[in-house]
Protein backbone atom coordinates (compact mmCIF):
# COMPACT_ATOMS: atom_id res chain seq x y z
CA UNK A 1 0.00 0.00 0.00
CA UNK A 2 2.96 2.20 0.75
CA UNK A 3 4.59 1.65 -2.37
CA UNK A 4 1.63 2.43 -4.50
CA UNK A 5 1.39 5.79 -2.29
CA UNK A 6 4.92 6.58 -3.48
CA UNK A 7 4.32 6.00 -7.07
CA UNK A 8 0.98 7.79 -7.37
CA UNK A 9 3.01 10.92 -5.94
CA UNK A 10 5.71 10.09 -8.26
CA UNK A 11 3.43 9.61 -11.50
CA UNK A 12 1.72 13.03 -10.12
CA UNK A 13 5.40 14.87 -10.26
CA UNK A 14 6.08 13.41 -13.37
CA UNK A 15 3.13 14.54 -15.43
CA UNK A 16 3.31 18.30 -13.83
CA UNK A 17 7.45 18.77 -15.00
CA UNK A 18 8.29 20.12 -18.26
CA UNK A 19 10.08 18.32 -21.01
CA UNK A 20 13.06 19.93 -19.49
CA UNK A 21 13.58 17.58 -16.70
CA UNK A 22 15.64 14.87 -17.08
CA UNK A 23 13.18 11.47 -16.45
CA UNK A 24 12.98 8.14 -16.92
CA UNK A 25 10.48 7.21 -20.27
CA UNK A 26 9.48 4.31 -19.14
CA UNK A 27 7.62 5.84 -15.29
CA UNK A 28 4.16 4.86 -15.88
CA UNK A 29 1.37 6.90 -15.54
CA UNK A 30 -1.47 4.11 -15.52
CA UNK A 31 -2.49 0.85 -15.95
CA UNK A 32 -5.56 -0.19 -18.56
CA UNK A 33 -5.89 -4.17 -17.76
CA UNK A 34 -2.82 -5.63 -17.94
CA UNK A 35 -1.68 -2.58 -20.59
CA UNK A 36 1.09 0.09 -18.95
CA UNK A 37 1.00 3.38 -20.38
CA UNK A 38 4.18 5.58 -19.45
CA UNK A 39 5.41 8.83 -19.80
CA UNK A 40 6.88 7.99 -22.79
CA UNK A 41 4.04 7.51 -24.40
CA UNK A 42 2.13 10.15 -22.79
CA UNK A 43 5.41 12.64 -24.20
CA UNK A 44 4.96 11.57 -27.61
CA UNK A 45 1.37 12.63 -27.85
CA UNK A 46 2.52 15.81 -26.51
CA UNK A 47 5.63 16.78 -27.92
CA UNK A 48 5.10 19.29 -30.31
CA UNK A 49 2.23 21.09 -28.00
CA UNK A 50 4.76 21.13 -25.13
CA UNK A 51 7.35 23.30 -27.59
CA UNK A 52 4.82 25.90 -28.06
CA UNK A 53 3.99 26.12 -24.29
CA UNK A 54 7.73 26.51 -23.93
CA UNK A 55 7.32 29.65 -26.45
CA UNK A 56 4.72 30.98 -24.11
CA UNK A 57 4.86 30.66 -20.55
CA UNK A 58 7.48 30.29 -18.10
CA UNK A 59 7.82 29.18 -14.31
CA UNK A 60 5.20 27.67 -12.54
CA UNK A 61 2.45 28.64 -14.82
CA UNK A 62 4.53 26.78 -17.86
CA UNK A 63 4.78 23.49 -15.22
CA UNK A 64 0.73 24.06 -15.04
CA UNK A 65 -0.13 24.19 -18.19
CA UNK A 66 2.73 20.97 -19.36
CA UNK A 67 0.52 19.22 -16.44
CA UNK A 68 -2.77 20.10 -17.55
CA UNK A 69 -1.18 18.97 -21.42
CA UNK A 70 -0.15 15.64 -20.25
CA UNK A 71 -3.29 14.63 -18.35
CA UNK A 72 -5.64 15.49 -21.62
CA UNK A 73 -3.13 12.96 -23.23
CA UNK A 74 -3.22 10.70 -20.48
CA UNK A 75 -7.20 10.79 -20.58
CA UNK A 76 -6.68 10.04 -24.28
CA UNK A 77 -4.36 7.14 -24.17
CA UNK A 78 -6.72 5.57 -21.30
CA UNK A 79 -9.91 5.95 -23.57
CA UNK A 80 -8.12 4.46 -26.56
CA UNK A 81 -6.94 1.10 -24.22
CA UNK A 82 -10.60 1.22 -23.28
CA UNK A 83 -12.05 1.10 -26.36
CA UNK A 84 -9.53 -1.43 -27.88
CA UNK A 85 -9.91 -4.05 -24.50
CA UNK A 86 -14.36 -4.32 -25.55
CA UNK A 87 -13.18 -4.13 -29.24
CA UNK A 88 -11.06 -7.50 -28.27
CA UNK A 89 -14.22 -8.54 -26.09
CA UNK A 90 -16.44 -8.21 -28.75
CA UNK A 91 -14.18 -10.99 -30.73
CA UNK A 92 -14.43 -8.42 -33.64
CA UNK A 93 -11.96 -8.19 -36.42
CA UNK A 94 -10.37 -5.39 -38.75
CA UNK A 95 -11.20 -6.94 -42.22
CA UNK A 96 -7.79 -8.23 -43.79
CA UNK A 97 -9.13 -6.08 -47.07
CA UNK A 98 -9.40 -2.60 -45.20
CA UNK A 99 -6.40 -3.18 -43.18
CA UNK A 100 -4.17 -3.87 -46.09
CA UNK A 101 -5.74 -1.08 -48.32
CA UNK A 102 -5.43 1.62 -45.45
CA UNK A 103 -1.19 0.32 -44.94
CA UNK A 104 -1.22 0.79 -49.35
CA UNK A 105 -2.59 4.21 -48.93
CA UNK A 106 0.14 5.22 -46.41
CA UNK A 107 2.94 3.72 -47.73
CA UNK A 108 1.76 5.44 -51.30
CA UNK A 109 1.93 8.73 -49.06
CA UNK A 110 4.62 8.45 -47.29
CA UNK A 111 7.10 7.14 -49.47
CA UNK A 112 5.75 6.95 -53.03
CA UNK A 113 4.40 3.80 -52.66
CA UNK A 114 7.97 2.19 -52.43
CA UNK A 115 8.05 -0.55 -49.67
CA UNK A 116 11.39 -1.04 -49.25
CA UNK A 117 11.79 2.97 -48.58
CA UNK A 118 8.78 2.71 -46.34
CA UNK A 119 10.35 0.39 -44.46
CA UNK A 120 13.63 2.29 -44.10
CA UNK A 121 11.81 4.78 -42.63
CA UNK A 122 10.25 3.07 -39.98
CA UNK A 123 13.84 1.44 -39.26
CA UNK A 124 15.19 5.02 -38.66
CA UNK A 125 12.01 5.11 -35.78
CA UNK A 126 13.11 1.56 -34.39
CA UNK A 127 10.14 -0.02 -36.01
CA UNK A 128 9.39 -2.95 -38.00
CA UNK A 129 6.52 -2.93 -40.99
CA UNK A 130 4.79 -5.87 -38.71
CA UNK A 131 5.03 -4.02 -35.60
CA UNK A 132 3.29 -0.78 -37.92
CA UNK A 133 0.74 -2.92 -39.32
CA UNK A 134 -0.22 -4.45 -35.61
CA UNK A 135 -0.43 -0.43 -34.50
CA UNK A 136 -2.41 -0.11 -37.12
CA UNK A 137 -4.68 -2.77 -37.10
CA UNK A 138 -5.36 -1.18 -33.12
CA UNK A 139 -5.86 1.98 -34.36
CA UNK A 140 -8.52 0.98 -36.92
CA UNK A 141 -10.18 -1.32 -34.40
CA UNK A 142 -10.84 1.46 -32.07
CA UNK A 143 -11.94 3.71 -35.14
CA UNK A 144 -14.24 1.11 -36.07
CA UNK A 145 -16.02 0.60 -32.60
CA UNK A 146 -16.14 4.39 -32.02
CA UNK A 147 -17.47 5.14 -35.22
CA UNK A 148 -20.37 2.26 -34.69
CA UNK A 149 -20.77 3.48 -31.11
CA UNK A 150 -21.17 7.43 -32.11
CA UNK A 151 -22.85 7.17 -35.22
CA UNK A 152 -25.43 4.14 -35.73
CA UNK A 153 -28.80 5.43 -35.71
CA UNK A 154 -27.81 8.96 -34.72
CA UNK A 155 -29.80 10.87 -37.11
CA UNK A 156 -31.39 14.21 -36.86
CA UNK A 157 -34.21 14.70 -38.66
CA UNK A 158 -35.62 18.11 -39.98
CA UNK A 159 -38.14 18.61 -37.77
CA UNK A 160 -35.48 18.21 -35.28
CA UNK A 161 -33.48 20.82 -36.42
CA UNK A 162 -36.47 23.11 -37.14
CA UNK A 163 -37.21 23.00 -33.56
CA UNK A 164 -33.61 23.28 -32.50
CA UNK A 165 -33.59 26.82 -34.79
CA UNK A 166 -37.12 28.05 -33.29
CA UNK A 167 -35.71 28.06 -29.62
CA UNK A 168 -31.94 29.20 -30.53
CA UNK A 169 -32.78 31.54 -33.18
CA UNK A 170 -33.08 34.97 -30.79
CA UNK A 171 -29.28 33.69 -29.81
CA UNK A 172 -28.07 33.19 -33.29
CA UNK A 173 -28.96 37.07 -33.85
CA UNK A 174 -26.19 39.08 -35.24
CA UNK A 175 -25.56 42.91 -35.37
CA UNK A 176 -26.14 44.94 -38.08
CA UNK A 177 -22.70 46.51 -39.09
CA UNK A 178 -21.33 49.20 -40.67
CA UNK A 179 -18.11 49.95 -43.05
CA UNK A 180 -17.10 53.64 -42.19
CA UNK A 181 -14.68 56.29 -43.03
CA UNK A 182 -14.03 59.73 -41.42
CA UNK A 183 -12.29 62.99 -41.47
CA UNK A 184 -11.71 64.41 -38.07
CA UNK A 185 -10.76 67.71 -37.40
CA UNK A 186 -9.71 68.43 -33.51
CA UNK A 187 -10.92 71.37 -32.28
CA UNK A 188 -7.40 72.25 -30.46
CA UNK A 189 -6.02 70.74 -33.53
CA UNK A 190 -3.96 72.55 -36.36
CA UNK A 191 -7.38 74.34 -37.78
CA UNK A 192 -8.36 75.39 -34.13
CA UNK A 193 -9.17 78.79 -35.22
CA UNK A 194 -10.48 78.08 -38.43
CA UNK A 195 -12.77 75.18 -37.97
CA UNK A 196 -16.14 76.01 -39.46
CA UNK A 197 -13.74 77.58 -42.36
CA UNK A 198 -11.84 74.66 -42.90
CA UNK A 199 -15.28 72.19 -42.71
CA UNK A 200 -16.48 74.44 -45.50
CA UNK A 201 -13.64 73.80 -47.90
CA UNK A 202 -13.89 70.12 -47.19
CA UNK A 203 -17.79 70.25 -48.09
CA UNK A 204 -16.45 72.21 -51.20
CA UNK A 205 -14.05 69.82 -52.56
CA UNK A 206 -16.52 67.03 -51.84
CA UNK A 207 -19.11 68.76 -53.85
CA UNK A 208 -16.25 69.49 -56.33
CA UNK A 209 -16.09 65.08 -56.85
CA UNK A 210 -13.06 65.04 -55.18
CA UNK A 211 -13.16 61.16 -53.23
CA UNK A 212 -13.55 61.09 -49.55
CA UNK A 213 -10.72 59.62 -49.26
CA UNK A 214 -8.39 61.95 -50.69
CA UNK A 215 -9.83 64.82 -48.91
CA UNK A 216 -9.67 62.75 -45.53
CA UNK A 217 -5.68 62.24 -46.43
CA UNK A 218 -5.42 66.23 -46.71
CA UNK A 219 -7.20 67.27 -43.99
CA UNK A 220 -7.99 64.66 -41.41
CA UNK A 221 -6.18 64.83 -37.82
CA UNK A 222 -7.42 61.23 -37.00
CA UNK A 223 -5.33 58.25 -36.90
CA UNK A 224 -6.48 56.78 -39.88
CA UNK A 225 -6.02 59.47 -42.33
CA UNK A 226 -3.24 57.99 -44.46
CA UNK A 227 -5.91 55.34 -44.96
CA UNK A 228 -8.31 57.81 -46.92
CA UNK A 229 -10.10 57.45 -42.93
CA UNK A 230 -11.14 54.55 -43.61
CA UNK A 231 -12.29 52.48 -39.95
CA UNK A 232 -13.49 49.28 -41.24
CA UNK A 233 -15.88 47.46 -40.30
CA UNK A 234 -17.79 48.56 -36.85
CA UNK A 235 -20.76 46.82 -35.33
CA UNK A 236 -21.30 49.37 -32.28
CA UNK A 237 -20.01 52.67 -33.32
CA UNK A 238 -20.38 55.34 -30.71
CA UNK A 239 -24.26 56.03 -30.20
CA UNK A 240 -23.93 59.56 -31.41
CA UNK A 241 -22.22 58.33 -34.65
CA UNK A 242 -24.89 55.39 -34.83
CA UNK A 243 -27.79 57.23 -34.91
CA UNK A 244 -26.44 59.26 -38.35
CA UNK A 245 -25.43 56.25 -39.90
CA UNK A 246 -28.51 54.53 -39.40
CA UNK A 247 -30.05 57.06 -41.18
CA UNK A 248 -27.59 56.86 -44.50
CA UNK A 249 -27.23 54.64 -47.57
CA UNK A 250 -24.19 53.07 -48.24
CA UNK A 251 -22.03 55.92 -50.43
CA UNK A 252 -23.54 58.83 -48.61
CA UNK A 253 -21.61 61.14 -46.49
CA UNK A 254 -23.28 63.47 -43.14
CA UNK A 255 -24.32 66.65 -44.71
CA UNK A 256 -23.45 67.95 -41.05
CA UNK A 257 -20.31 67.69 -38.81
CA UNK A 258 -20.66 65.06 -35.85
CA UNK A 259 -19.23 66.55 -32.74
CA UNK A 260 -17.63 63.88 -30.48
CA UNK A 261 -15.54 65.12 -27.61
CA UNK A 262 -13.08 67.19 -28.47
CA UNK A 263 -13.47 66.40 -32.46
CA UNK A 264 -15.88 66.88 -35.27
CA UNK A 265 -16.52 64.26 -37.85
CA UNK A 266 -17.28 64.04 -41.11
CA UNK A 267 -18.70 60.64 -41.33
CA UNK A 268 -19.27 58.12 -45.00
CA UNK A 269 -21.13 55.28 -44.96
CA UNK A 270 -19.10 52.89 -47.34
CA UNK A 271 -21.09 49.81 -46.94
CA UNK A 272 -23.62 47.90 -44.24
CA UNK A 273 -24.44 44.50 -43.28
CA UNK A 274 -27.98 44.31 -42.33
CA UNK A 275 -28.03 41.82 -38.97
CA UNK A 276 -30.80 40.46 -37.44
CA UNK A 277 -32.41 36.79 -36.65
CA UNK A 278 -30.81 34.17 -40.28
CA UNK A 279 -33.62 32.89 -41.82
CA UNK A 280 -33.49 28.95 -42.30
CA UNK A 281 -31.90 28.84 -45.68
CA UNK A 282 -31.05 25.06 -46.80
CA UNK A 283 -27.44 25.78 -45.72
CA UNK A 284 -28.03 26.95 -42.48
CA UNK A 285 -30.65 23.98 -42.19
CA UNK A 286 -27.64 21.53 -42.80
CA UNK A 287 -25.37 23.66 -40.86
CA UNK A 288 -27.42 23.11 -37.78
CA UNK A 289 -27.56 19.76 -38.23
CA UNK A 290 -23.89 19.10 -38.39
CA UNK A 291 -23.81 20.94 -35.17
CA UNK A 292 -26.50 18.60 -33.42
CA UNK A 293 -25.01 15.54 -34.70
CA UNK A 294 -21.97 16.31 -33.12
CA UNK A 295 -23.80 17.04 -30.26
CA UNK A 296 -25.12 13.93 -29.94
CA UNK A 297 -21.76 12.17 -30.84
CA UNK A 298 -20.01 13.91 -27.95
CA UNK A 299 -22.92 12.49 -25.52
CA UNK A 300 -22.46 9.13 -26.82
CA UNK A 301 -18.85 8.80 -26.22
CA UNK A 302 -18.62 10.00 -23.12
CA UNK A 303 -21.34 7.68 -21.92
CA UNK A 304 -19.64 4.74 -23.62
CA UNK A 305 -16.27 5.80 -22.24
CA UNK A 306 -18.33 5.80 -18.83
CA UNK A 307 -19.56 2.35 -19.07
CA UNK A 308 -16.02 0.90 -20.16
CA UNK A 309 -14.44 2.59 -17.02
CA UNK A 310 -17.20 0.57 -15.21
CA UNK A 311 -16.88 -2.65 -17.04
CA UNK A 312 -12.15 -2.87 -17.00
CA UNK A 313 -10.22 -1.77 -14.18
CA UNK A 314 -7.90 1.57 -14.87
CA UNK A 315 -5.40 2.33 -12.25
CA UNK A 316 -3.76 5.48 -12.09
CA UNK A 317 -0.58 7.06 -10.97
CA UNK A 318 -1.34 11.30 -11.59
CA UNK A 319 -4.00 11.56 -8.72
CA UNK A 320 -6.92 11.80 -10.72
CA UNK A 321 -10.05 9.26 -9.29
Amino acid sequence: MMRMSKIIVVGILLLSLGLHAQIGGDAFLAVVGDKVITLFEVMQNTYMEEQRLHKDYIGEELQKKVGELRRQALNYLIERELCYKEFQALKAQVPSDYLQGRLNDIIEERANGNIVLFEEALHKQNMTLKEFKEQLEKDLAIYMLVSDRKSRGNTISDSQVIAYYEKEKEKMATPSSYHLAVIQLRKAGKYADKLEKTMEEIHGKLQQGIPFDEVAKQYSEGSNAEKGGDMGWMEKPHPTLLETVKKMQPGQISQKPIELGSSLFLVKLIDMKKGGIPSLTPELLEKLRSKLTKAEEDRRYKEFIRELYMKYPVTRMDGTE
